[in-house]
């Protein structure tokens, strides 16, 4: 397997700028997600590590070797496409033997690395299908296997699991995880989903109108988002105007929840703090109205309202002491606060 990396990436389509000058060093083996909303570059950028397009500016390495004059059949990928895009009048061993007999392979050759692949995907026995015949998770299964026969040292996803079912979307998220680890590929994963993300990548690249806003582990981009974008984007997150002032190396901010502590390195002036909702506490006290109260079954969300701004907090089911209407006061820990 080899590492992928990115170097001041640029792509127009006419006069719009579909990548700004972007940046990335993917690790060998490493399960390494493209994250970002419809727009953002995301599956242009698959597409220039695939070979598909060619950046107009930058250079993109396997490995050590420069691959932009590479063509994609020679770049030793593997691709799931969205739509899967498997051929209809093929039957499952066809669709997943085709890149074998691209390549040229002989026909014991071919048949042992179907068979492989199959049991890899847990399809053994569905050879003799047609796509039709299949349901949702198993033509992914079957776009997946058709990718993984060719032994590619890049593996390459463009939103797979889109067209699932939430249950089987789910499921499919451990599965796809625990194979990429077990096989060790290096793996490019295209999606807006941020639930999928946060629980399978080992990397994140948050992306935004062509550019790369933060890279970082998923536990990173949540809990210390390096710009307000990827705050936003990331997860639930209360954002609150406030004016800060420091003393004796303290800094306070003055919020609509009251003043807040903020953590070191707290600057004076106005600011925007931001916390997510499962780090409110709530106390006793006044000056806060339950607005509405959500029960989710192992959580509920907690709607405030605060002269008039909404703030959520989310508590764990069976926590809660006080009902909509009642008057409370709230608690956030330093720690917990980031200030933009």
């Amino acid at each position: 397997m080899v590492s992928v990396r990115l170097v001041n990436v640029k792509k127009r389509f006419g006069k719009y700028e579909a990548l700004r000058g972007i940046s990335i060093d993917i690790r060998d083996g490493e399960l390494f997600f493209l994250l970002g909303p419809s727009g953002c570059g995301k599956t242009t950028t698959l597409r220039i590590i695939a070979g598909l397009y060619a950046p107009d500016e930058g250079e993109v390495y396997f490995g050590d070797k420069l691959v932009n004059d590479v063509p994609p059949y020679r770049r030793n990928i593997g691709m799931v496409f969205q739509n899967y895009a498997l051929w209809p009048h093929m039957k499952v061993y066809d669709n997943v033997a085709y890149g074998l007999k691209a390549r040229g392979l002989p026909r014991d050759e071919i048949d042992r690395k179907v068979k492989w692949a199959l049991d890899l995907v847990g399809l053994r026995g569905m050879e003799e299908k047609y796509p039709n015949q299949l349901s949702g998770g198993q033509q992914q299964r079957v776009a997946l296997a058709r990718a993984l026969v060719v032994e590619p040292e890049v593996l390459l996803l463009d939103e797979p699991l889109s067209n699932l079912d939430a249950k089987l979307r789910a499921r499919m998220r451990s599965e796809l995880r625990l194979l990429q680890k077990e096989l060790g590929i290096t793996t490019v994963y295209v999606t807006h989903d941020q639930a999928e993300a946060l629980s399978m990548a080992d990397r994140i690249a948050v992306m935004n109108i062509g550019v790369v806003e933060q890279v970082g582990s998923p536990r990173e981009v949540y809990r210390s988002p390096k710009t307000r974008f990827v705050a936003d984007f990331i997860g639930e997150i209360n954002f609150l105007e406030a004016h800060v002032s420091c003393s004796g190396g303290v800094c306070e901010a003055d919020t609509p929840l009251g003043r807040m502590r903020l953590p070191g390195g707290s600057r004076e002036g106005r600011v925007t703090v931001a916390f997510r909702p499962e780090s409110v506490r709530i106390v006793e006290g006044r000056g806060l109205r339950v607005k509405a109260v959500l029960y989710y079954g192992f959580y509920e969300d907690v709607y405030l309202d605060a002269g008039g701004v909404e703030v959520k907090a989310r508590l764990p089911a069976g926590e809660r002491w006080f009902g909509e209407g009642d008057e409370v006061g709230v608690r956030v820990e330093p720690e917990q606060i980031v200030v933009f």
